[in-house]
């Protein structure tokens, strides 16, 4: 029975061209969170705890970054070769 929801979990077959998107989001992703930390760390080395805020929003960052990126670029363009 389908419920017309896509999670990770649905299909244990995917095509090689997702995967290979998926990995690019991931490394992308990644060099974001270290770039946006090591700017903030250097920016906001004045204020109190500046390491967990460079940490927060570096994560924050990835997060919103990963999310988008799965929902119209990997996602979306496997729906669309269909």
């Amino acid at each position: 029975m389908s419920t017309g929801v896509m999670d990770c979990s649905a299909s244990r077959h995917r095509p090689s061209r997702e995967k290979r998107r998926t990995a690019v989001v991931c490394l992308v992703c990644l060099d974001a969170a270290v770039l946006v930390g090591f700017l903030l760390r250097r920016q906001l080395d004045s204020l109190p705890h500046y390491r967990f805020w460079a940490w927060f929003v570096s994560q924050a960052v990835a997060t919103v970054l990963n999310f988008l990126l799965h929902n119209f670029w990997v996602f979306r363009a496997g729906r669309l070769s269909n």
